[in-house]
């Protein structure tokens, strides 16, 4: 196993996320968010990191995270009148893959707040 810090510290946090190029993330975690979703910024270390953040920015200013919570509230609704809606079909016994659903509604906000 490797060494790694661990800390709920708000100040801590700020230092290791401002200084991501001495704190990385393990090599474990690198590996499983690659495989999963690619090498994004999630999962990117130093200069390539550094650039996705520089590009990426902009989208989270404060105006236009104000901009989607219409539409994350939006497709929260929808999101709860599917999962009703299949509740009510089912009868009794129904298992939902969650996970699956809200990666759908995240997929749609996304896709919306592009148009």
């Amino acid at each position: 196993w490797d060494e790694r810090l661990l800390t709920l510290d708000p100040v801590s946090i700020a230092h290791v996320l401002k200084n991501s190029t001495i704190y990385e993330k393990p090599w474990q975690s690198r590996r499983l968010i690659t495989s999963l979703i690619g090498c994004g910024m999630l999962s990117a270390e130093g200069q390539a990191h550094k650039i996705q953040r520089r590009v990426a920015t902009p989208a989270f200013s404060a105006q236009n995270m104000r901009a989607l919570v219409p539409i994350v509230f939006r497709k929260g609704r929808q999101l709860q009148a599917r999962l009703s809606d299949m509740v009510a079909e089912s009868g009794e016994n129904l298992r939902v893959d969650v996970g699956h659903w809200v990666s759908r509604a995240t997929f749609d906000v996304i896709g919306a707040a592009g148009e």
